[in-house]
């Protein structure tokens, strides 16, 4: 055995951050997305680069989580940025849900997840 150090082999490593998402580009609806684990969620299918849909009661919350969302930077080697949108509706109240997710559809095209 020599003294002298071995040679290593170079191994190029891909940061975690830039590993390409199974989400790019599908089209995701979350309930509950303007607050907690659903907005939780939503910003990481956005750093995914996930096209976001959020449901929840509250309008004024919605839009202020979008708005956040909308300012991650998330701009990658040919990937567009994500788009979310939100729909204000009580999943509680039989019909509210069907006809939100009919709009957001028949605007944004179907729901991947």
């Amino acid at each position: 055995q020599s003294d002298r150090p071995r040679a290593r082999r170079a191994v190029a490593a891909t940061p975690a951050a830039m590993a390409p998402s199974p989400f790019s580009g599908e089209h995701v609806l979350i309930t509950g997305g303007s607050s907690g684990l659903g907005a939780a969620l939503a910003e990481e299918f956005v750093r995914g680069n996930a096209n976001v849909t959020l449901v929840a009661r509250s309008r004024a919350r919605l839009d202020a989580e979008a708005a956040r969302l909308r300012s991650i930077d998330v701009r990658r080697s040919g990937v567009v940025d994500p788009w979310v949108v939100v729909r204000a509706a009580d999943v509680t109240v039989p019909g509210e849900f069907d006809a939100a997710l009919k709009s957001v559809e028949d605007e944004q095209g179907p729901v991947d997840s």
